[in-house]
Parts: C-alpha cells; sequence; structure tokens
C-alpha cells in the first residue's frame, strides 16, 4: 500500500511535454512547500493563443472566491502571489519567486484552481495547502471514507460529518486536508485526480 504523505507530497507533477524545469531559490521546506517556493516550468514551444505565458494576478478575484467559499482568512495568502495561465489554470507561488527574464513561462509554484466552468474548481494541492484554513464548506471523513475517497469512491451522506450543500468541499481525515470533493444529490464525489488515485493506503493509527 501507498502511504498518504505519498500521495500528498505527489499530486502536482510536471506535465509530461517538452519543457525545461528550474527548480530556483532556496526552498523552505520539503513537498508543496518546496514547491511553492522553488517550482518554475518553461515550456520548449509556444501555443499559437499564447497559453503559455503566465500573467500576474495580484490579490483579485481568485483570492477572494477562495476565502468566501470556505471562509478563510485573507491574510493566508498574504505571502503568495497568483498568476493566470493557459488551459483555465490559476497557479500560486510564493510572492518572492522572481520570475522577471524567464520566457515561457508555463507552470510555476502549484496549481491553485481551474477556472471557465460555472464555478472554480480548486486543486488538491491547493486544498491539502490552504484547507486547514478553511472554516466552511469542510466535510470530515472516517479511515473507511478516506480510502474510498482517495480511491475515487463516491461516499454517502451518512459516510461524512457536515453537509456542505451542492458544489465543491474540502475533505479531511481528522482534520487533515485530502483533497477536494463535489457535494450533489446527496453524496460526496471524490475529484481526486485519476492519475492520483489510491486503491489502497497505509492510514496511521490514532
Amino acid at each position: 500500500p501507498r502511504s498518504l504523505e505519498r500521495h500528498r507530497l505527489a499530486i502536482e507533477e510536471p506535465p509530461q511535454r517538452r519543457h525545461r524545469l528550474l527548480h530556483m531559490g532556496e526552498p523552505r521546506a520539503d513537498g508543496l512547500d518546496r514547491q511553492l517556493t522553488t517550482f518554475v516550468l518553461l515550456s520548449d514551444v509556444t501555443a499559437d493563443d499564447g497559453s503559455t505565458a503566465l500573467v500576474p494576478l495580484g490579490e483579485g478575484a481568485a483570492i477572494a472566491w477562495w476565502c468566501e467559499t470556505f471562509a478563510t482568512d485573507p491574510r493566508v495568502f498574504s505571502p503568495y502571489a497568483l498568476y493566470a495561465g493557459g488551459r483555465n489554470r490559476v497557479w500560486i507561488a510564493a510572492a518572492e519567486l522572481d520570475l522577471h527574464g524567464l520566457e515561457r513561462v508555463e507552470a510555476v509554484g502549484v496549481a491553485f484552481a481551474r477556472v471557465g466552468g460555472r464555478t472554480p474548481k480548486p486543486t488538491t494541492a491547493a486544498v491539502q495547502q490552504f484547507g486547514l484554513h478553511a472554516q466552511a464548506r469542510t466535510v470530515e471523513v472516517g479511515d473507511e471514507g478516506a480510502r474510498a475517497f482517495l480511491a475515487r469512491a463516491a461516499l454517502a451522506a451518512d459516510a461524512v460529518a457536515g453537509t456542505p450543500g451542492r458544489g465543491y468541499a474540502i475533505v479531511r481525515w481528522r482534520g487533515v486536508p485530502l483533497g477536494c470533493g463535489l457535494w450533489r444529490d446527496g453524496r460526496l464525489e471524490s475529484n481526486v485526480p485519476a492519475g492520483r488515485a489510491l486503491d489502497s493506503v497505509d492510514l496511521p493509527p490514532d
């Protein structure tokens, strides 16, 4: 079985396409913290629509949406900068990460949300990094619920604590954010990426 920590640290791997991966600056920690402070992906090709160019967003709609939806203090995001990129993605990285002089930046930090649909969709990486601060739209699952969620199985209402109403929710296990779920029709659907689903996982004892 794969460990829960391995699942957490392997969520956002670089896409399989022609690119050059940089690790800039001194990482503050491992895992997602390291990726937020050092990860930059440069594309060797530029799409005709310019989709590889990242645009700084500042503290605008994306942060306001997250803070309003999940009742999060905006100061949580003070150390970070957001960027709009191709394929309807918003990226988040440490504010001190300097992209000056770099061309064809395709990705930076971790993916924060996917936009373009009816509502933005939080990424698993963003939920794991910032979901601990959420005070709304959270649900708690037990051990069996966590295993099912990480395997991308839907959970019935009686398998979760909390009923956030239709829409995206932050799924926690023992208070630890696992990822994003979609609550609809009285059940919780797992939005764990298909490539990161776990058929079995080791959970530490209480």
